[in-house]
């Protein structure tokens, strides 16, 4: 009898293993070996209507097991990318918190990515810059903008007027000449 029900189990097993991996909703799947079933809507009338069952089997009318293979593999090739877009999802939020630093970790990675000028800038001209002058620098060098378009950018004077070409110049002469003393050349 224990053999009769482990072979019925083994039975159940199989069939199992032939059932496409699908979501309820859809109409297609391969119900065991020799069968593949396609649900058609049937509409009778305003979004009314019923599922007419059409079963495939080995055998009849040109089925063949590969035609159901191919079958199943198209169904299952929809339901497995869309798992597998879960099990990415899954694994990405799993694995963010482990590469996100902390403020501390971000800054000595900056360090390290340094080039030794730019080293070498930080620790012995940046101490003798103000903030205008860093500013100044980086409008100039990193957003690769003219004197005039600085000129125009720059808050006005007290007094109301636009700061001139000449200022700007003469600032960036000025930061200059502390990058030379600080900073000689080899």
């Amino acid at each position: 009898m224990a053999a009769k029900h482990n072979a019925s189990k083994k039975q159940e097993e199989k069939e199992k293993n032939y059932q496409s991996r699908f979501d309820k909703n859809r109409q297609c799947y391969r119900r065991d070996e020799t069968h593949y079933v396609y649900l058609e809507w049937v509409e009778t009338g305003k979004n009314k209507g019923f599922y007419h069952e059409h079963v495939f089997t080995v055998g009849e009318g040109g089925v063949t097991l590969d035609l159901l293979d191919f079958l199943q593999a198209s169904d299952n090739g929809e339901v497995q990318d869309q798992e597998d877009d879960e099990r990415y999802k899954e694994k990405l939020a799993e694995s963010m918190p482990a590469y996100q630093k902390s403020p501390e970790e971000e800054l000595c990675s900056e360090e390290e990515d340094q080039s030794p000028m730019s080293r070498e800038f930080d620790e012995k001209v940046k101490p003798h810059l103000s903030d205008d002058q860093m500013n100044l620098i980086y409008d100039y060098y990193g957003m690769d903008k003219t004197y005039q378009e600085i000129a125009d950018d720059a808050p006005l004077k007290p007094d109301g007027t636009h700061v001139s070409l000449q200022s700007v110049f003469n600032k960036m002469s000025r930061i200059t000449a502390k990058v030379k003393k600080h900073m000689p050349q080899d």
